[in-house]
């Protein structure tokens, strides 16, 4: 994976302290706007719903971060499935998994077979196990995007989602999970990949001024962010709403941003909510500039773009057969009623948003917080993974962890306190 370092150019691993992606994350669940939108709402960075899209963003990049970090191996997860003999009774191959019939767009389309599938029920997702091919070589590398649909639902996964393993020039095998999927027979399409992917992490400054393209009528190409198109800027009172789309699908993929204004002190107010159409690919993002004058703000991003877009449609379906079911624990925690979802993969707590907004007194990094004790007294403690706050009903804690059968937990603790039935 490449990351760019902003002011050197060159490719190397980010440094992120826990601190910082906390500050990132939290700063963001407090300040999101929710808002209505055609796309399915990502809950957590990778894998559950919430309303804002640029909140599921900023989290998907902090996941990625502690990836980076060392802290979530997504490679071990998908190898703890796909390569663990516990795991096998539950994953569907062969005939499991029916490849519908599929016209080539040209005689040297990139192709798609799907090898594995393993339902995550806690998650209401789908783990996949694919081998890409491309007949003339080069286009593949060893980070691959997809763009996935499951019913009416688009899944641009994050790179969370994804570990890859560059075979050879024309091979690569791929671990994608896709979030929501029910459990039982899924249809899954692949329409897009994007593959050499670059990553951005702080803010990339663009020669496009905010007060001069209030009145724009036709869409203009965002200079230093060649692949965002903005379709449109409005005002009213102290909020902007900039409307983009990708500037060209085929050349840049569907065009990860987020979106900001940089004032002339140059500091930076990042966007604090995104929706989206999947029937126009246009997405809207809400920037508050109080009483700050538009001539003076220019527009800054961060996300990611692509080498090579590869477009097709494969498509297959995944039977239902086999689904490892999750365990539910009602308990206690500090004196409140808490949830345990406990998956193969993940463990997920939720309690009441007024506990967490006004007394919760932990830091959700914390290391080891998590402690599960298995039948044959192995000790997993899972990795965090996510959080969210939702201010009416329920705050969330997600941790990973590599394929664990919830049938053989004997314990779950939490932050020193055992959680049990």
């Amino acid at each position: 994976m490449k990351i760019r370092q902003p002011d050197s150019g060159v490719y190397a691993n980010e440094e992120w302290s826990a601190d910082r992606i906390k500050e990132l994350t939290m700063h963001k669940i407090h300040d999101a706007v929710p808002a209505a939108g055609d796309y399915a709402p990502r809950h957590f960075a990778r894998k559950f719903a919430i309303a804002a899209v640029a909140v599921a963003l900023l989290f998907a990049l902090a996941t990625t971060a502690l990836a980076f970090s060392g802290i979530i191996d997504f490679g071990s997860v998908f190898d703890s499935i796909f390569r663990n003999k516990e795991a096998a009774p539950y994953i569907q191959t062969g005939d499991d998994i029916i490849m519908q019939p599929h016209e080539a767009l040209s005689e040297d389309e990139v192709t798609v077979e799907p090898i594995a599938a393993f339902f995550e029920s806690a998650l209401s997702g789908l783990y996949l196990e694919l081998r890409i091919t491309d007949p003339i070589g080069g286009r593949l590398s060893d980070s691959l995007l997809f763009l996935t649909i499951s019913g009416l639902m688009e899944h641009p996964l994050s790179t969370g989602d994804v570990s890859v393993v560059l075979i050879d020039a024309n091979t690569a095998v791929a671990s994608l999970f896709i979030s929501p999927v029910n459990p039982g027979d899924a249809t899954i399409q692949i329409v897009k990949i994007a593959s050499g992917i670059t990553y951005y992490y702080e803010e990339q400054p663009t020669q496009f001024n905010i007060g001069e393209h209030l009145s724009i009528d036709a869409p203009v190409i965002v200079p230093g962010a060649e692949f965002i198109e903005v379709t449109g800027i409005t005002q009213s009172g102290g909020r902007i709403t900039i409307a983009f789309r990708d500037s060209d699908p085929s050349a840049y993929g569907w065009g990860s941003a987020f979106l900001g204004v940089k004032k002339p002190d140059g500091g930076i107010i990042w966007g604090n909510g995104v929706s989206a159409s999947a029937a126009t690919e246009m997405r809207f993002s809400y920037i508050d500039i109080g009483d700050l004058d538009p001539n003076d703000l220019t527009l800054v991003w961060n996300g990611s773009r692509a080498d090579y877009v590869i477009t097709g449609n494969w498509e297959f379906t995944v039977s239902g057969d086999n689904v490892l079911a999750p365990r539910l624990i009602d308990g206690e925690f500090e004196g409140n009623s808490v949830r345990v979802k406990l998956g193969a993969t993940s463990i997920e707590f939720l309690m009441e948003a007024d506990y967490f907004n006004n007394a919760f007194p932990y830091d959700i990094l914390e290391t080891d917080a998590v402690t599960i004790l298995l039948e044959d007294g192995t000790i997993i403690h899972p990795r965090f993974d996510s959080s969210m706050f939702d201010s009416l009903i329920t705050a969330s804690f997600a941790y990973t962890m590599n394929f664990t059968n919830p049938d053989s937990v004997v314990s779950v603790t939490f932050y020193g306190t055992t959680i049990t039935e």
